[in-house]
């Protein structure tokens, strides 16, 4: 299940740059996903205890234009859009969701934004071939050894092989959580749109995060439109729960391509609209 918040502030209004942490936090009590209603919910599908729901969700804020300054974010335009993907959500608990949140605020930081309007997006049709654009920075890592000592190394566009074994056991393991089964002999290849890496000078995005486990993060995520072959029940889940790590921090969250309604006639003007998006919206913060 898919959300969509209509956000506005005033112009000029200043957030952190790592926003993440405090947003993924303070979702779950916007929605009022932290009440005891929802607990039985979640009780009643069998999602177990240890399974808390805000390890379930990804999001994606969009602002329309934006700049650094620092460590913190200055909005030149008052409007974004928050993007919420629930699994395991259906359409009557979100729909009652959505009856709680118009007209709240929502706070980052010292920022406070209106919320203008909610719905609920349609779910696309889930097939072995699909074509998607990131909202948020796809994240994937190995663990590598350097002088001795094992450290947590970002994967690149060009790690295409580790790529797509990382990428498949995450989405073989999160088909398996929301389903309780394990697609037999499912994988997926993800393959980059090469014109879209030729025409920009990078596609990988650093962002800090809040100290977590006593020291400062810098994640590294690859942003840039992609083509997925393979499982459509593995394409669903990284859908629903976000495509490779740290989902509930944000990221890999993704669009589907229109072409995927309109056939392959639409490729290359879905993929200049998805290049035209990443700059007028100066990426996603």
């Amino acid at each position: 299940m898919r959300l969509l918040l209509h956000l506005h502030t005033r112009p000029g209004t200043v957030l952190p740059a790592h926003y993440n942490s405090a947003l993924s936090a303070g979702i779950p009590s916007l929605l009022r996903f932290d009440s005891g209603i929802f607990a039985d919910y979640l009780q009643d599908i069998g999602l177990a205890v240890n399974r808390p729901f805000y390890n379930l969700f990804s999001f994606a804020l969009r602002f329309n234009r934006m700049q650094f300054e620092g460590d913190y974010i200055r909005m030149l335009d008052p409007f974004a859009e928050l993007h919420i993907s629930l699994p395991l959500i259906g359409e009557f608990i979100a729909a009652v969701a959505l009856d709680t949140i118009e007209k709240r605020q929502l706070h980052i930081g010292s920022a406070s934004f209106e919320i203008g309007s909610a719905e609920i997006l349609p779910e696309p049709d889930f097939r072995p071939n699909m074509r998607f654009t990131l909202l948020s920075p796809l994240v994937l890592s190995v663990q590598r050894r350097q002088q001795g000592s094992l450290y947590r190394y970002y994967l690149r566009s060009e790690d295409t092989e580790e790529i797509n074994h990382v990428l498949t056991a995450d989405l073989a393991a999160k088909c398996r959580l929301l389903t309780g089964r394990t697609p037999r002999n499912a994988s997926v290849e993800l393959i980059w749109d090469q014109g879209y890496l030729l025409r920009r000078q990078r596609v990988t995005r650093r962002v800090l995060m809040e100290k977590r486990h006593g020291h400062q993060d810098n994640i590294i995520g690859i942003m840039a439109p992609f083509e997925l072959c393979g499982s459509p029940d593995l394409i669903q889940a990284g859908y629903e729960c976000g495509f490779g790590e740290e989902n509930a921090l944000g990221f890999g969250m993704a669009k589907v391509l229109e072409e995927n309604t309109r056939g392959k006639a639409a490729s290359a003007h879905s993929y200049r609209q998805a290049e035209s998006n990443h700059r007028r919206k100066d990426l996603f913060w």
